[in-house]
C-alpha cells in the first residue's frame, strides 16, 4: 500500500522507452501536495522534456517555456477568431462600397479592441 508524503520528495523527469516522458519518485506514494511555484516547476519540467522527446532538441533557455507555449496557442486562436471577424466586416463594407481607408480603420480598431 502506498504511504502518504510529508516533507520533501524527489521527482525525475526523463524520456523513457518509445520517446514516453517519465516522471520517477523516489518512493511509491498515492498523492503529492505541491506549493504552488513547485506545480508550476514541475509542469515547466515536463513542457521541456516533452519538447525534448517530440522534437528532438531543448527548448529555448530564454523564457519560460510553458507560458511560450500557452501564449502561442492563445495567438492561434485569437488569429483564427479575428479572421473570421474580419472576412463578416469586409464583405459588409465592400457591399456598402466603403473606402479602402474606412475599412481598414475598421479592422485595425477592430483588433485593437480584442487585444486590450
Amino acid at each position: 500500500m502506498a504511504e502518504s508524503i510529508h516533507g520533501n520528495t524527489d521527482i525525475a523527469i526523463g524520456i523513457g522507452e518509445g520517446g514516453k516522458v517519465v516522471m520517477r519518485w523516489d518512493r511509491t506514494c498515492n498523492r503529492i501536495d505541491f506549493e504552488p511555484q513547485n506545480a508550476f516547476e514541475v509542469a515547466e519540467g515536463l513542457a521541456r522534456t516533452a519538447h525534448k522527446a517530440r522534437f528532438g532538441e531543448d527548448a529555448p533557455d530564454d523564457t519560460s517555456y510553458l507560458a511560450q507555449q500557452i501564449k502561442s496557442r492563445l495567438t492561434e486562436q485569437m488569429r483564427d477568431k479575428m479572421v473570421q471577424r474580419v472576412a463578416i466586416m469586409l464583405t459588409s463594407m465592400i457591399r456598402q462600397e466603403k473606402s479602402h481607408g474606412y475599412m481598414a480603420l475598421q479592422i485595425v480598431d477592430s483588433i485593437f479592441a480584442e487585444v486590450e
